[in-house]
Parts: C-alpha cells; structure tokens; sequence
C-alpha cells in the first residue's frame, strides 16, 4: 500500500547487531570469534550465524530432524546431515542431535 516494511529477524542483519548491543550492555563485547550462534533453523538461525561470519551449532533434532534423520535424544545420520546441508547451500560449524 505505499508504506516501508522492515523484516527485523534472523536471517537479516539487525537482528544479530541489536544481540550485540545487548550483549554489550552487560559489559566487554566479546570479538565474534568467541561468539558461538545456536539453532535449529537451517534458513534463518544458521543463515543468518554464516551470513555475519559466526560459528554456529546446528541443532537437528528440532526442525530437520526428519531430513537429518536424527533420532529421539540421538545424534544424526552423518549421510544425511551431509546431504541436507549440501541441498541447503550452506555449511555449519557444528551439528548436534540435542542439546540435552
């Protein structure tokens, strides 16, 4: 209708620089290679770690558990994490079925 829209959310930008403002304000910001993102979203949560150049943990066995193969309180299927993230375009630092 005419007007601006913003998308503020991962994958996008301001997201991650508003969590370090915030992780400022709690006192010395760390450099971003100390800073480990987490999530199980492969398009927004680990799109949005590499697109600002952050390691990132990839949790599977929430929304890719399926595609992942991975098990209930397992780790997921080498072959499979493979292939997903190849199909994705994109490469996390780490993978883990869950977190607990």
């Amino acid at each position: 209708m005419g007007g601006e829209s913003l998308y503020f959310g991962k994958p996008h930008p301001p997201i991650y620089d508003l969590a370090r403002r915030r992780l400022a304000a709690l006192g010395d910001l760390p450099p971003d290679d100390r800073i480990l993102a987490i999530g199980d979203g492969i398009g927004t949560d680990i799109a949005g770690a590499i697109g600002e150049g952050l390691d990132c943990l990839f949790v599977t066995g929430g929304l890719a558990a399926q595609e992942t193969a991975t098990p209930r309180g397992g780790q997921p299927d080498p072959a499979r994490l493979a292939a997903y993230v190849g199909a994705q375009g994109l490469s996390p630092t780490f993978a883990i079925g869950f977190l607990r």
